[in-house]
């Protein structure tokens, strides 16, 4: 178990790659309607979870190019400066979290396109509602759940970087415990 646990840590996309690919299998079978339904809407509900997950799993693999305690940028810190192609430092992960959400809404779009050629599947605005929704909700509700877990990693284990553990409090940064 701990040398699985080394290799997702080592590879964070690997989470994201087999929940894609679990999504898209199951959206490749033909017909998967529960007769009678448990609920009115239970197929969006289900939607929005599966691809919420999706969300943390891709939140999880982004978190390690971002900083858990880095604030998010400002929209004015996104603006590129006059003559600086680049922009502020906080544009780079504010653009990476961008074409994420975007790539993330694509996939449930084409998902949606994908189960419209299978037998007993429609494609369906509500179900790529749904996907959209629940990947915005994972994405963004992802970022506390990874640094929450990384921030009880490091404090047991020391910091990032092998040295103290850093808590973070109202006053500021304390070194150790």
């Amino acid at each position: 178990m701990k040398a699985a646990l080394r290799v997702i840590a080592r590879h964070r996309w690997l989470p994201a790659l087999v929940w894609t690919g679990l999504i898209l299998s199951v959206s490749s079978l033909p017909d998967l309607s529960v007769e009678p339904p448990l609920f009115p809407g239970c197929d969006k509900v289900a939607h929005l979870i599966v691809y919420f997950i999706l969300g943390v799993t891709l939140r999880f693999w982004t978190a390690g190019r971002t900083s858990c305690n880095a604030p998010e940028p400002r929209s004015e810190a996104c603006e590129p400066r006059a003559g600086d192609r680049h922009g502020r430092p906080g544009d780079a992960r504010s653009r990476l979290g961008m074409w994420v959400i975007l790539g993330g809404f694509a996939f449930g779009a084409m998902d949606e396109v994908h189960q419209r050629f299978i037998p007993g599947r429609e494609m369906s605005l509500g179900d790529f509602l749904a996907d959209a929704v629940g990947f915005a909700l994972g994405y963004g509700l992802g970022k506390r759940l990874v640094c929450r877990h990384r921030g009880s990693s490091s404090s047991r284990a020391g910091g990032a970087d092998g040295g103290p553990a850093t808590n973070v409090t109202a006053q500021g940064p304390r070194k150790g415990r």
